[in-house]
């Protein structure tokens, strides 16, 4: 048996491997971080695969010199992966959404589908070429087919290995690209040495030459700012950089930089109000703050907002670390507080940290995106309040927030609302919540219990503070939080009905929030219907659904078995 066709086999795996580690998380940056496409994407991956191998697979036989063929192919594939990133980062130009905008689960099906096709497809029929080649070399048929199915899933893990542990960490994805057709133009080139093909020893050699040639001018960099101005198209981007949990861009506009996290925004240079918002009013909440927990979300300039209210220690959890070392290259001022002697940066994930500390505090804040991931999703869930009140001194209080909207909520907007406060309510018996564009949703231990949303109160504490603010102030937050505003919120909160409470594992928070934003931008879903909808299927009907399904595809293959269709 030709070990150059083994070697073929094994780069299947390799390159299959590593393409779908990359093209996964382009698409996590497309889709903002959501699980949900994960799903979809190896869905749709295992679908196209399947049709490569069966639909393409059929003129396996019929091809004269399939060894040629094979080589070809394995030379036009980091070309097709190259189209597939590109494609990835074109997705939202290609439906005409803006960058930054969430998309709703129909362009999030075509996306995946659109963007996997080719590469798939193309994957798919290689295989089955190898698995071919290689069984008609043997005259075990079985043994042939065990042998590349060896060979592929081998080449699979040392590619997911390679990808994960050190080129993800360290190059850009037209660098892993290059990686990737270094391996894929040497097997061409091993494949046709016993048969002397000029066709693909002079391709394979070619652009061997040529992808070395590349490196020194830094061609792949080059073509890595080219397909990122394409998907942050209006912005310039300033860095576009992985690290271990996902990647990072900055963008920037004038003198001001924006921070995002697969896709999702983080936060902007300069924004001032956010970063007081964000502290102030449950730092005012409590009485005598010592001891603060902030979690996210520091680096806009909120760490230092807590210090002006004269605590004695900050901890600040930011999971990646590379996220801390970027904005330290374009942002001074928002990062002061990290020299204070007061502060202690972590970084862990924050709910790793709160299970394991033996520390107490007076605040907890929590300063991330809105639920748009299941990950996010934990910082909003029964279980995590639990592990907060936890760890909360006696009168401790812990705040949250979501993006609302100043005098009106729509149905999306209360049903998510209602779930987090509703939530919260569980476990910690008085809550807040601060009407607004933003609504705080403040909550305190059940031995506290002195929380207000009187503006005299906080404007009180402020002042005793000498604490200076630009937005925050003693104008600002009667304006907030007017009577009528305070009124409407709490008619939302308290209307009757059945309100489903957001856990970890039944992540209803997520969910609500994918429907609102489904809601806009032209994406509507008729979101009370579908919310109600959804939100009804027990678990016996999806068993019901599986049963099904599985009976049907049983019965499907007992005919086909019947009428001899057999394949590899």
């Amino acid at each position: 048996m030709p070990v150059a066709l083994l070697l073929s086999a094994f780069l299947v795996g390799f390159s299959s491997m590593i393409g779908q580690i990359v093209l996964m998380r382009e698409l996590m940056v497309v889709f903002y971080g959501n699980e949900l496409a994960l799903g979809l994407a190896l869905g749709a991956w295992l679908l196209w695969g399947s049709v490569g191998s069966w639909a393409l697979g059929k003129t396996a036989d019929s091809v004269k010199n399939r060894t040629r063929l094979i080589s070809l192919i394995q030379i036009a594939l980091p070309f097709i992966l190259s189209i597939s990133i590109f494609a990835a980062r074109s997705v939202k130009l290609i439906f005409k959404l803006t960058p930054g905008q969430i998309m709703g689960l129909p362009y999030m099906i075509g996306s995946v589908f659109l963007v996997l096709s080719l590469y798939c497809l193309t994957l798919g029929y290689l295989f089955v070429l190898v698995a071919r080649s290689v069984a008609s070399s043997t005259d075990r048929l079985s043994s042939g087919v065990g042998k590349t199915y060896l060979f592929e899933g081998l080449g699979a893990s040392i590619g997911g290995l390679l990808a994960g542990l050190i080129l993800i960490r360290m190059l850009n994805p037209f660098e892993i690209v290059a990686v990737v057709g270094t391996v894929c133009f040497l097997t061409a080139l091993i494949l046709q040495v016993p048969h002397r093909d000029p066709i693909p020893i002079g391709l394979s050699t070619l652009f061997l030459a040529l992808l070395i040639c590349s490196i020194p001018p830094g061609i792949p960099e080059k073509l890595n700012e080219f397909s990122s101005t394409i998907q942050w198209r209006g912005m310039k981007v300033e860095e576009n950089r992985n690290s271990v949990y996902g990647n990072i861009v900055v963008t920037s506009y004038d003198s001001q930089y924006n921070f995002f996290e697969n896709g999702i925004w983080v936060f902007t240079s300069g924004d001032r109000l956010s970063a007081e918002e964000s502290v102030h009013y449950v730092m005012l909440e409590h009485p005598h703050p010592k001891n603060v927990l902030l979690i996210g979300g520091g680096l806009n300039g909120s760490g230092n907002e807590v210090l002006k209210h004269g605590i004695g220690k900050l901890i600040y959890i930011e999971l990646d670390p590379t996220l801390v070392r970027i904005a330290r290259r374009y942002l001074r001022d928002e990062l002061k507080f990290l020299s204070d002697p007061r502060v202690k940066l972590i970084h862990t994930d924050a709910r790793f940290f709160i299970k394991r500390t033996k520390e107490r505090f007076d605040v907890i804040i929590i300063n991330l995106p809105d639920p748009h991931t299941a990950m996010l999703n934990r910082f909003y869930s029964l279980e995590f309040f639990k592990e907060a009140n936890r760890i909360l001194n006696p009168g401790g209080i812990i705040s949250l927030s979501l993006t609302s909207s100043e005098n009106y909520l729509s149905f999306e907007q209360r049903e998510l609302l209602r779930s987090i406060q509703r939530t919260m309510f569980k476990v910690f018996p008085d809550v807040v919540v601060l009407p607004g564009g933003v609504n705080f949703i403040i909550g305190q231990k059940p031995d506290g219990r002195n929380l207000t949303l009187n503006p005299s109160v906080l404007i009180s504490r402020l002042k005793e503070r000498k604490i200076q603010t630009l937005f925050v102030s003693e104008y600002y937050i009667p304006y907030r939080l007017t009577p009528d505003r305070v009124d409407y919120l709490r008619k939302v909160l308290e209307k009757p009905g059945k309100v489903r409470l957001n856990r970890d594992y039944q992540p209803i928070g997520y969910f609500y929030d994918m429907t609102l934003w489904s809601s806009q931008f032209r994406q509507r879903t008729e979101g009370g219907r579908l919310a109600g909808w959804i939100t009804g299927v027990r678990t016996w009907h999806l068993a019901a659904l599986i049963l099904i399904v599985s009976a049907v595809g049983f019965l499907l293959a007992r005919r086909l078995n019947r009428e001899g269709i057999s394949g590899i």
